[in-house]
C-alpha cells in the first residue's frame, strides 16, 4: 500500500454533517479558492517519486528533532513545482502521534509537507511534541488534496476514496479518506 495517499476531496456545506463530523484536526481556514490551474493526474506520477516524498518528511522530521538539516527532493520530482493542499499524519505502534495541514496551499508540495510535518511534529494541540527519541518509531503518511469540488448529495462519496471538507459559517474541518 502506498504510503502517500492522493486523495480526491470533495467539498460540503451542511449543518448535519458538520455535527457529525466535528474534527480536531487543524486546517488553514482562508478565503475558498478555486483549484489551482495546473491539473495533474497525480495517478501517473511515478511511485519513486511518492517514496521520494515520504523519505523527504521523515528526513525532515529527523532533521528539526536530532539534526538541524535535511535535503530537498531531486529537481525532477513534480512535488518540486505542483501546489497542491497537503495533510501529514504521524504515528507510533500504529496510533494517531500528530496530524496537521492546509487544504489551500500556500506554496509548493514540497514545502508543505515539509512545514506540515514540523506543526504534526511539534503544534498539534492534542499531543505533546515529539521528541527525539520518538523519531525512529514514527511513521508518516501523506495525503494529498486535489479536485476539490462541492457535492450535492452523500451518495456521490466512495469510502475510503474521498476525503470529505465540511463547513459551515466560518468554520472548515477535514475528514482524511483512510481516517
Amino acid at each position: 500500500m502506498k504510503k502517500v495517499i492522493v486523495a480526491l476531496f470533495l467539498f460540503i456545506v451542511s449543518l448535519a454533517l458538520v455535527r457529525c463530523s466535528n474534527r480536531e484536526e487543524k486546517v488553514d481556514v482562508g478565503e475558498e479558492k478555486e483549484q489551482e490551474a495546473e491539473i495533474v493526474d497525480l495517478s501517473q506520477i511515478e511511485e519513486k517519486y511518492d517514496r521520494e516524498l515520504l523519505n523527504f518528511s521523515r528526513s525532515v522530521l529527523a532533521g528539526v528533532l536530532q539534526s538541524g538539516s535535511h535535503s530537498g527532493l531531486s529537481s525532477d520530482n513534480p512535488y518540486k513545482y505542483l501546489h497542491y493542499g497537503v495533510f501529514v499524519t504521524l504515528k507510533k505502534d500504529g496510533e494517531l502521534r500528530g496530524c496537521i495541514g492546509c487544504v489551500y496551499p500556500s506554496s509548493t508540495v514540497e514545502r508543505e509537507v515539509s512545514d506540515m510535518t514540523v506543526a504534526a511534529a511539534l503544534n498539534d494541540p492534542r499531543f505533546k511534541p515529539v521528541s527525539p527519541d520518538e523519531v525512529r518509531d514514527i511513521e508518516t503518511e501523506i495525503s494529498i488534496l486535489y479536485n476539490i469540488h462541492s457535492i450535492r448529495s452523500i451518495d456521490e462519496l466512495t469510502l475510503k476514496r474521498d476525503g470529505i471538507i465540511v463547513r459551515y459559517k466560518d468554520r472548515m474541518g477535514v475528514l482524511l479518506p483512510q481516517v
